[in-house]
């Protein structure tokens, strides 16, 4: 697909595995789906309120990012 304007810009939206630790240090993979891939970008980006919308929590600290799941209670 192109985007109209973008030149020869070039995207998919597709599923990626995200590759990290967890709190604990263990390896986790996470899944994501319907991300919009641009393979000429040099660096990923990844939007904040996308990841919010589906039901993680953003929390900055210092130098880094943390992404985490939300955890709901029972009975909400």
């Amino acid at each position: 697909m192109s985007q109209p304007g973008a030149g020869s810009l070039r995207y998919e939206v597709s599923t990626v595995e995200i590759k990290t630790k967890n709190e604990n240090g263990k390896k986790i993979i996470i899944i994501m789906s319907d991300v919009l891939y641009v393979p000429q970008l040099r660096e990923n980006l990844l939007s904040t309120m996308t990841l919010m919308k589906k039901g993680y929590k953003i929390v900055q600290q210092s130098d880094m990012v943390v992404v985490m799941e939300e955890r709901r209670g029972r009975g909400k």
